[in-house]
């Protein structure tokens, strides 16, 4: 086991290190019951849509977004949880309920947010998302799978928890995607946690990462 990482994670996990580093993230989630609508619509919202993104970047709310390969996409914002619910709401796209939104505190253990300019290269990340499923775990059962994640042999970009890992956490790695990393965590096996695998397009150096 990777101890100073273990460590780190474990550092960051308790109560004296949650005021640090804490952003809002919003999943723009796949809706597949949304309305069909002209393609000439839809280009149309997705234009204001970029729009209202680089408005809430130049007045530094927005820090950071990117789309996952197959449907919706991720922003992280700056603000507090107010004042982000009423921004991501001013998104065009939204309003015309495009996607399933959620939107969670979300602080890093492993790496932070560093907002890009615009026209760095962009990059893909294989992007594990573990969603809680409303079995309460222990103490000890958290630590476990932290140990899980701390000896896993991949590039790691960010590791961070959701609302203090009551809403999940969320792992991204600079390697190909791997179905098994997910399947085989102590707290997907144990049932309370279910994991998403998805591959995210976005700015290099995003998550404050040093990665060729």
């Amino acid at each position: 086991m990777r101890t100073g990482f273990f460590l780190l994670i474990l550092s960051f996990y308790s109560s004296a290190a949650w005021g640090q580093d804490a952003f809002e993230w919003v999943f723009l989630n796949h809706r597949p019951e949304k309305e069909e609508l002209p393609q000439g619509q839809i280009d149309s919202l997705m234009q204001l849509h970029f729009a209202n993104m680089g408005t809430l970047a130049k007045a530094g709310h927005l820090l950071a977004a990117g789309p996952f390969y197959e449907q919706g996409g991720i922003f992280v914002f700056s603000t507090p949880k107010e004042m982000t619910d009423s921004l991501v709401r001013t998104d065009p796209a939204v309003q015309a309920d495009r996607w399933r939104v959620e939107q969670f505190n979300w602080r890093p253990s492993v790496g932070s947010i560093c907002p890009q300019p615009e026209g760095t290269e962009m990059t893909t990340y294989s992007f594990l998302r573990f969603s809680p499923t409303g079995m309460a775990w222990t103490e000890a059962q958290f630590q476990e799978q932290i140990g899980y994640l701390s000896d896993l042999e991949v590039k790691y970009v960010t590791l961070g928890f959701y609302d203090q890992g009551s809403e999940g956490m969320l792992l991204i790695y600079a390697d190909d995607p791997k179905e098994e990393l997910g399947v085989n965590a102590p707290a997907v096996k144990q049932g309370w946690y279910t994991p998403d695998l998805q591959q995210l397009y976005i700015a290099k150096g995003t998550f404050c990462e040093v990665i060729p």
